[in-house]
C-alpha cells in the first residue's frame, strides 16, 4: 500500500514538474507586439499564422495601441512596461534613436546586414543609426500615385496622360471644378495635418536640416512645395480638410473629389470607406514639378522595433524576419494595404492580381514601379519640426510672406531643440 502510494506520489510529482516546466517554457517563449490602426489587424493575422508554424520559436501576442504612442512613450521614458515589439511611423525613427538612445533597442543587424539592397532605399537608409547598426526594420512603405476617376476626366475632355506637370494638373483641375464641381486635390490648412506637404517635399528630395545638423526650413525645395500648394488653393481646386484624416474620408465618400495625389496605403481606406465607388478609380504617375522631372515620392510607412528589455529576443527577431522578409508575411501586408518595403517579394504572383476596385488595374504592380522615391532624412528632431509644418501650410495659403514665415518657424524649432 505504501509502495503504491509512494509510486503514485512520485508519478504525480513528476507530472507536476513536467507541467510546471512546460508552463514556464511556454511563458518564456511569448512576446507582445504593440500595433495600431489597420496595421494591428495585419499583425494579428501574421501572428496567427506564425503561431501555427511547426518551426516557430514561440508565441506572438498582439496588443492594440494608437498612432500617438499614448502608452508607448511613457514606457520608454520610464524604462518600465515597454512592449517587446512595437510599431513606429517612419518619420519618427531618428527621433526615437536620439530621444531614448539606441541602447533601449535591440540591434537588428543579424537579419538586416547584407539585405540592405533588398529594401526600398527610402525606408532602409533612415533606419541606420549613427553607430552603423539597425534598430528598426522597414515594414510598409508609402509610394505615392495620382488617384483619379477616369469617367470624370473623360467627361471633361481631359487625357490623363497629358498631366505630366503640376502646372498642367492645376489647369485640368480648374476645368474639372468648373464643369463638375469636384475637387482635384485635398489638404489641411488649419494645423492638423501636413501629409501632402511632406509628399511634395519628398518628391523634390528636400531636407529639413542644414549641413551643420541644425533645422533649416527656408530652402528652395520648401519654397517650391508651398508655392504649389498656394497655387492649387488659389485656383479653387483644393478641398480644405479641417480634420485632415476624417474629412478626407468624408470628402472621398461623398464624391466631392475627382483626383487625389496620395500614398499607396490609402487604397485600403478607399476600399473600406468608399466601397460604393468600386470600379470608378484608377491610378497613374504623379505629375512632376517640371517636364521629365521626378515623379516618385514616398509618404509615410512604418517600422517595427524590439525593446532591449525583451526577454525573448530570438523569437522577436524571427517574427520580424517572418513578417517583413518572407513571401507569406508580405502577402498579408499587401492584403491590408501595407505596401511592403522588402523588394524581393515584388515578383510574387499576388502583386499581379487585378483590382476590381480600380477597374481591373494591377495597382500593386504599379506601386512596385514607383516604390523608390527620394530619401528624406527626418533626422533626430522631426517630432519638433512636424507641428510647425502643420502651421506653415495654413499661414502661406493665407498670404503670409514665405521667407519671414519659414525663418520664424526655423528659429522657433531650433530654440526648442536648444533646451534639450
Amino acid at each position: 500500500m505504501k509502495k503504491k502510494s509512494l509510486a503514485a506520489l512520485i508519478t504525480v510529482s513528476m507530472t507536476a514538474a513536467l507541467c510546471t516546466a512546460s508552463f514556464a517554457e511556454e511563458a518564456e517563449a511569448t512576446i507582445h507586439v504593440l500595433a495600431y490602426g489597420t496595421t494591428a489587424n495585419n499583425i494579428q493575422e501574421t501572428a496567427d499564422i506564425y503561431n501555427g508554424l511547426e518551426e516557430r520559436k514561440g508565441t506572438v501576442v498582439v496588443d492594440i495601441g494608437d498612432g500617438s504612442y499614448t502608452s508607448l512613450l511613457p514606457s520608454l521614458a520610464s524604462g518600465e512596461g515597454i512592449p517587446d515589439v512595437f510599431e513606429i511611423q517612419s518619420r519618427d525613427v531618428g527621433s526615437f534613436y536620439t530621444t531614448y538612445g539606441t541602447e533601449m533597442f535591440v540591434s537588428l543587424d543579424s537579419i538586416l546586414k547584407g539585405e540592405e539592397e533588398n529594401f526600398v532605399e527610402g525606408m532602409i537608409k533612415p533606419a541606420l543609426a549613427e553607430d552603423g547598426s539597425y534598430y528598426a526594420i522597414p515594414w510598409n512603405s508609402g509610394p505615392c500615385v495620382l488617384y483619379y476617376q477616369p469617367a470624370v476626366l473623360e467627361e471633361c475632355g481631359i487625357d490623363v496622360s497629358t498631366l505630366t506637370t503640376w502646372d498642367a494638373y492645376i489647369e485640368a483641375g480648374k476645368t474639372v471644378k468648373e464643369k463638375t464641381g469636384k475637387y482635384f486635390a485635398a489638404f489641411n490648412t488649419n494645423g492638423t495635418g501636413c501629409d501632402e506637404m511632406m509628399m511634395w517635399f519628398n518628391q523634390l528630395a528636400g531636407s529639413y536640416y542644414s549641413e551643420d545638423g541644425s533645422v533649416q526650413l527656408n530652402t528652395p525645395q520648401m519654397h517650391q512645395t508651398l508655392e504649389l500648394m498656394k497655387e492649387m488653393y488659389d485656383a479653387g481646386i483644393v478641398c480644405d480638410l479641417p480634420n485632415a484624416w476624417d474629412d478626407r474620408i468624408q470628402a472621398m465618400s461623398s464624391g466631392s473629389i475627382a483626383a487625389l495625389p496620395y500614398a499607396s496605403w490609402y487604397t485600403a481606406t478607399m476600399e473600406e470607406s468608399c466601397a460604393d465607388q468600386s470600379g470608378q478609380w484608377a491610378v497613374t504617375l504623379l505629375p512632376a514639378f517640371e517636364e521629365e522631372g521626378n515623379v516618385n515620392s514616398i509618404l509615410g510607412g512604418g517600422y517595427l522595433m524590439i525593446s532591449a528589455s525583451c526577454e525573448e529576443q530570438e523569437l522577436a527577431l524571427d517574427f520580424l524576419r517572418y513578417s517583413m522578409m518572407t513571401a507569406k508575411g508580405n502577402e498579408i501586408n499587401l492584403k491590408y494595404g501595407d505596401f511592403p518595403s522588402y523588394m524581393p517579394c515584388y515578383t510574387e504572383s499576388y502583386f499581379d492580381e487585378a483590382s476590381e476596385y480600380f477597374g481591373g488595374q494591377e495597382v500593386n504592380k504599379f506601386f512596385t514601379e514607383v516604390a523608390n522615391g527620394p530619401v528624406t532624412d527626418y533626422g533626430p528632431y522631426f517630432t519638433d519640426i512636424q507641428p510647425h509644418l502643420m502651421e506653415i501650410v495654413g499661414e502661406i495659403v493665407s498670404g503670409a510672406d514665405m521667407d519671414e514665415t519659414l525663418d520664424a518657424h526655423t528659429e522657433a524649432v531650433n530654440a526648442i531643440i536648444a533646451t534639450k
